[in-house]
């Protein structure tokens, strides 16, 4: 998943919503688009500048719904995520180089871990221990404070941790893929 993070990539600031179990069309309901908006988009469009800053594309990877944001993060908004989680799993890879990335973790509408990459010690939700071992599997250092000792974790990190719980493997391929497209209302 390197292409996503090192080069090739969505841009400077961008949000992937995995909902595990859901389709692409629900999930993107849920995340509140204009459902008059719904048709056949590819990311490759959304990366053009073809689609409208509110536009989202979400697409069914491995039984997940994966949810594209660029120049947003409204699946990072806890209202939303609540809504995506709504009896299911949703994990939240967030990158935003100019505030904070983030990602999260949450099972049937709460919120179990929350970290930002840069302090991952300050975790928060309500099991926020969880996904100890798979953040030191995916080359996150679960206690380092920023500025601290040790590598810093960035978005390469992230994802290998979202694909380590989700089992998705994102690929250049699916900048071409048709998906579903929606603008949020």
């Amino acid at each position: 998943m390197s292409w996503l993070v090192d080069g090739w990539d969505l841009g400077d600031i961008w949000c992937l919503a995995f909902v595990k179990d859901t389709e692409p069309s629900t999930a993107l309901l849920r995340i509140g688009a204009d459902q008059g908006t719904i048709r056949p988009q590819t990311l490759e469009q959304l990366m053009d500048g073809d689609l409208s800053p509110d536009t989202i594309v979400a697409g069914d990877f491995s039984g997940w719904a994966v949810i594209f944001q660029v120049n947003g993060w409204t699946a990072d908004d806890s209202d939303v995520l609540a809504r995506l989680a709504q009896e299911t799993t949703v994990v939240v890879v967030l990158k935003h180089p100019y505030a904070s990335s983030r990602f999260v973790y949450a099972v049937n509408g709460e919120i179990v871990t929350n970290f930002d990459p840069v302090s991952p010690r300050r975790r928060y939700g309500s099991d926020p221990d969880r996904l100890l071992t798979e953040m030191r599997r995916s080359g996150i250092n679960p206690n380092r404070e920023p500025c601290g000792p040790g590598r810093l974790a960035g978005v390469q990190e992230l994802m290998v941790l979202a694909h380590r719980l989700t089992g998705v493997t994102l690929t250049p391929d699916i900048m071409s893929a048709v998906l579903l497209g929606a603008t949020i209302t």
